[in-house]
């Protein structure tokens, strides 16, 4: 991509990656969609980078995975992150110093709600992974119930402090702020969602 003339930016590669084929029964869609709606497949819904450490974060359906991107021409798979807990890595985001990567599940495909009281806190979450090792360090949900569509569904860190504050978006759960400076223990800090609009005496 030139940066002084983006329009003239062209396709220089299309390296394959390596991911397992995403069963489409894991977005839970069976009883809304007529058979053959969802198909299997295979590919990354969401792909972050972080520049400066050239690395990105790929949110693949079946897998979450981290590659290098030194040569971004051929990223290569440093480690792929599968838990049970997640039915579709849907949305990807790293702290800003690189230390920390995020998982968005998007369980339920976008279309049914899974912040009700009989969801798992998991269940539609985001979790955090430790970039080094791998290890998961916890996750986090809007902490109310909400009947409507709900999974913490897109979602970046504010640059610029010391602290690891999420942003989210949480479809009828509105937008929420959470701080996941410690993983294991997130707290809300704030959330907007749009009010209902008043009954009409009609």
């Amino acid at each position: 991509v030139p940066m002084g003339n983006p329009a003239d930016a062209e396709v220089v590669a299309e390296p394959e990656v390596d991911i397992p084929d995403f069963d489409a029964s894991r977005v839970e869609l069976d009883d809304l969609v007529p058979p053959g709606f969802l198909l299997d497949t295979n590919g990354c819904h969401d792909i972050s980078v972080l520049t400066p450490l050239k690395i990105a974060a790929a949110a693949c359906l079946s897998v979450g995975q981290l590659w290098d991107i030194e040569d971004p021409t051929n990223p290569v798979p440093l480690r792929t992150f599968d838990i049970p807990e997640v039915a579709a890595w849907h949305s990807a985001a790293f702290t800003w110093d690189g230390e920390r990567v995020a998982f968005g599940d998007e369980a339920g495909g976008g279309l049914l709600p899974r912040c009700r009281p009989e969801d798992a806190s998991t269940r539609g979450a985001v979790t955090v992974f430790d970039v080094d090792s791998g290890a998961k360090l916890g996750h986090y949900k809007i902490p109310r119930f909400e009947t409507g569509i709900c999974t913490m569904h897109n979602f970046n860190f504010v640059p610029g402090i010391e602290r690891d504050i999420l942003v989210s978006s949480a479809y009828t759960g509105g937008t929420t702020v959470a701080d996941l400076t410690d993983p294991a223990n997130p707290v809300e800090i704030g959330f907007y969602k749009v009010a209902e609009p008043p009954a009409s005496n009609a």
